[in-house]
Formats: C-alpha cells, structure tokens, sequence
C-alpha cells in the first residue's frame, strides 16, 4: 500500500495508492483515491475514486488500470431562491473540482434520485417538494464529448408546481444536474446519482 499525506485515512489490504486524501477508507486490492480526494471510501479490486465523498466499488478493471470498471454513488445539493439556474455541486459547493465528471473512453449508465424542498419565500410554502428519477447511458468520448440516451425521466411525486429540473451533459466531460428556480421560491435540492462505469484503454472512442 502506498499512503503518502494523508490524515486520518484507513487503508486495507494490498497494492493500494492514496495521496492527500483525508478521513477516506480503502479496502480491497489495488485500488485509487486520487490526489486531493477526501471523505470517500473504496473498496474492491481496482476502483478510483476521483469526486470527494465518493462510495465506489471496483469490478476488477482487467487488471489493468484502475478506474475501468467499477460503481460510484455520488450525492449533491443545492438551494434556488430566484428564477435563475443552479447546478448542484457536492456537498452544495459551488466550485469546479465538486462537479461531477465522467472518464473518457467510457459509457455510463446512471440513475438519479432528485428531490426538491421548498423552504419558504414569498411565494413559497414550505413542506412543498417535488421529487424525480432520471435513468439513461452517457458515452463519452476522448476528446470528451458526451451522447446521451435517457431511458426515464420520471416524475414521482408532488404536492405543488415547484422549480422544474433536468440534466444537462457538458462537451468537458461534466455531469451536472440543473435546477431552474422561482421567483419568489426558496427550495433546498439533494440528489444522490448512482453511476456505472465500463471505461477502455485499449481504443479511443
């Protein structure tokens, strides 16, 4: 195992690398958390995890590289109060490194679990919520252009006409998860996104 500053991380079993990662668990054989990476927890053969608070579990990945294959749960949040739109972030950061990114050379099937929760405002009623699922395969490609293909996207359950959502897939290999708010609307937003990932090194996409 090779753990270099890192604190308050746990590492078990063998051939596994973590690099400034901190309260993060590994377990398994040959698995990554990348430079940076904190809060997360891997366990398997050859997963990589890369998005702080990430859950991921490796399939092997050919035993070639680490990151081919393998699932990820990922959550993020956000809060609207305008008619303005707000792209969920990790932990509800608003900075680049807590976006969502997908590997290149790979498909992904995804499913996300998205609820909404109005808080108040002035044309709010708190306890007002909206909750939605979305499933669908994403390929992107190496130059990190992404196709995607959604198979449900699924309104479950309201109670009001609260801020409309959607998905939005960026040519930077970006996952983001996209809220229009309301005038007038306060609403906080989770949503958890369950990614499965069959990423190549052998071809370019």
């Amino acid at each position: 195992n090779n753990v270099s500053s890192s604190r308050n991380s746990q590492v078990i079993g063998e051939s596994n690398q973590i690099t400034e990662s901190n309260n993060s668990l590994v377990s398994g054989e040959s698995n990554v958390i990348d430079r940076g990476v904190n809060n997360s927890m891997v366990v398997g053969k050859m997963g990589r995890a890369t998005h702080t608070n990430e859950f991921c579990i490796g399939g092997g990945g050919f035993n070639s590289e680490a990151g081919l294959l393998q699932y990820s749960i990922i959550q993020v949040s956000g809060k609207t109060t305008a008619d303005a739109i707000v792209d969920l972030y990790i932990n509800g950061d608003d900075v680049i490194d807590k976006e969502i990114t997908l590997p290149i050379n790979s498909i992904t099937i995804y499913e996300v679990l998205l609820s909404g929760l109005v808080t108040g405002g002035e044309e709010g009623t708190a306890g007002d919520y909206i909750t939605y699922q979305y499933i669908g395969t994403v390929r992107t490609d190496s130059d990190g252009v992404m196709t995607n293909t959604i198979k449900f996207n699924n309104l479950l359950a309201r109670n009001a006409t609260i801020p409309v959502s959607g998905l939005n897939f960026d040519t930077s290999h970006i996952f983001r998860i996209r809220i229009n708010g309301q005038t007038g609307v306060n609403a906080q937003w989770h949503a958890v996104v369950k990614l499965h990932i069959n990423k190549t090194n052998a071809v370019e996409i």
